[in-house]
C-alpha cells in the first residue's frame, strides 16, 4: 500500500528523533532502507536483501575507518528547529515515496535518497546541497554511460563496485557532488552490465529522480527557514 509505506517511512524518520535532539541533523539511512523495503528492491527477495544489507553496513564501516580519522563533533540543534526538521523530512519523505508508488514511478527510492541526503535544517545549505548532489548525478551518470559502452560487462562490474566504495567515502565526507558521481556512475554500470542497453535509461531515471528529490528539499527548506527565523527572534 503506498499510503502505508509512506506512513512508515515517516515514522522511521521520527523514531530518529532522539539523536537529532542530541546530535543535530542525523537520521541516516532509515527512511532509505524502509522505502526500499517497499518499492521494487523487494523484488529481490529477504536474502538477497539482507546479504546487500551486511555488505552494506560492512562496506559503510570499513570506508569509515580507513578513511575518516577525525570525529565530526555534534551539532546540537534547538528543540523547535530539530523537531521542524524531523517533521519537514518525514512529510516530505514519506509523501514522496507514497506518491511515486502511487504512479508506480520506477525506481522511486531514489527521490527519497536524494531528499534525505541534501534536506538540511538551514535554507541556504540545503540549496547548496541540491544543486551539487544534482551536479555530480548527471556528471557521474553521463559519464558512466560512455564507460558502459566501451567496457565488456564484468569490468563494468569490477568498477561499479568500487565506484561505490568511493561513492561511500566521499557521502561520509560530506561532499554531496563527489560522492552522488561516485554513486549514480556505479548505479548506471551495474545497469549496463545486465544489460547492454539499459545504461542509458539508468542514468536518466537517476538524474530525473534526483532532480526532484533535490526540488523537493529546497521547498521543506524553506519552511524550515522560517522556524530557524523564529527561533532567532525569540532569542533573548
Amino acid at each position: 500500500s503506498p499510503a502505508l509505506l509512506g506512513l512508515i517511512v515517516a515514522a522511521s524518520v521520527m523514531a530518529a528523533a532522539p539523536h537529532v535532539l542530541k546530535l543535530g541533523p542525523v537520521v541516516g539511512a532509515a527512511p532509505v532502507a524502509v522505502a526500499a523495503a517497499g518499492t521494487d528492491a523487494a523484488a529481490a527477495g529477504p536474502v538477497a536483501l539482507g546479504v546487500g544489507a551486511a555488505v552494506g553496513a560492512l562496506a559503510v564501516t570499513v570506508v569509515l575507518r580507513a578513511l575518516l580519522k577525525v570525529r565530526v563533533p555534534p551539532t546540537p540543534l534547538a528543540p523547535r528547529l530539530a523537531w521542524t526538521y524531523l517533521i519537514a523530512l518525514a512529510a516530505g519523505a514519506g509523501l514522496a515515496i507514497a506518491v511515486a508508488r502511487a504512479f508506480d514511478v520506477a525506481h522511486s527510492l531514489w527521490i527519497v535518497v536524494a531528499l534525505s541526503a541534501v534536506l538540511v535544517p538551514a535554507a541556504r545549505e540545503t540549496q547548496r546541497h541540491a544543486v551539487a548532489r544534482v551536479v555530480g548525478t548527471l556528471v557521474g551518470a553521463l559519464l558512466a554511460t560512455v564507460v558502459a559502452s566501451v567496457l565488456p560487462g564484468w569490468a563494468l562490474v569490477v568498477v561499479a563496485v568500487i565506484g561505490l566504495v568511493f561513492g561511500i567515502g566521499w557521502a561520509l565526507a560530506q561532499s554531496q557532488s563527489a560522492g552522488s558521481a561516485w554513486t549514480a556512475g556505479a548505479i548506471v554500470l551495474i545497469a549496463g552490465a545486465i544489460e547492454a542497453n539499459a545504461a542509458w535509461d539508468a542514468a536518466l531515471q537517476r538524474a530525473g529522480l534526483t532532480v526532484i528529490g533535490g526540488a523537493i528539499a529546497a521547498v521543506l527548506a524553506l519552511a524550515i527557514a522560517r522556524a530557524e527565523t523564529a527561533e532567532e527572534g525569540e532569542a533573548p
